[in-house]
C-alpha cells in the first residue's frame, strides 16, 4: 500500500515537508557562512553522493 492514501499518511508526509524546508534554508545558509560547516558536514556527503551517481550511471 502507498502511505499517501491515508490521510493521516498525507498529513504526516506533508509535515515533514513543512519541517524539512527551514531546516534546509539553514543548512545552505549555513554553508555559505561559516567555512567549518561547509568543510566538514556538507561538502563529504555531497562527494559520495556525486561519486555513488557517477558508479550508477557508469
Amino acid at each position: 500500500m502507498v502511505i499517501g492514501s491515508f490521510p493521516v499518511g498525507k498529513i504526516f508526509i506533508h509535515g515533514v515537508k513543512r519541517i524539512s524546508k527551514p531546516f534546509g534554508d539553514l543548512l545552505i545558509w549555513m554553508g555559505k557562512h561559516h567555512p567549518f560547516i561547509r568543510r566538514y558536514i556538507i561538502i563529504p556527503p555531497a562527494q559520495l553522493y556525486n561519486t555513488f551517481e557517477n558508479i550508477c550511471k557508469n
